[in-house]
């Protein structure tokens, strides 16, 4: 079975539509290392809290404490969860980014405009 042709414009639409970039700031080769290591320190933190527990329920605590401590550690350890995100589409991405150049008007009217002297004030 052929491939199908596809003509250039179809397929950067077809790139645009499936690519994705980091949308928080990070690099976009940067996601290998930070996913493990949220997920590491996630689990790690749901381990120490654990252990915690088991150390008060063998202390001899009573039952009513243990079980308060229980329900607390639940609820923290929900808030701390660590979910991975989807990145923004490349097309989004680059739709804000043109927004943003021309808000701000762009290097080259900014250079123009110095060169013009629009931003001097006279007195």
């Amino acid at each position: 079975m052929r491939k199908r042709f596809r003509a250039p414009p179809e397929k950067k639409g077809l790139s645009l539509a499936r690519d994705r970039r980091p949308s928080y700031g990070e690099s976009n080769k940067g996601a290998r290392k930070t996913v493990p290591r949220k997920k590491r320190l996630a689990n790690r933190q749901r381990r120490r809290a654990d252990a915690k527990l088991r150390q008060i329920r063998e202390k001899g605590a009573c039952p009513e404490i243990v079980e308060s401590k229980v329900r607390s550690q639940d609820l923290l350890s929900h808030k701390r969860r660590w979910r991975k995100c989807p990145d923004a589409r490349l097309l989004a991405f680059i739709a804000r980014q043109n927004a943003r150049r021309a808000e701000r008007g762009g290097r080259k009217a900014r250079k123009a405009d110095r060169l013009c002297g629009a931003d001097e004030t006279v007195f």
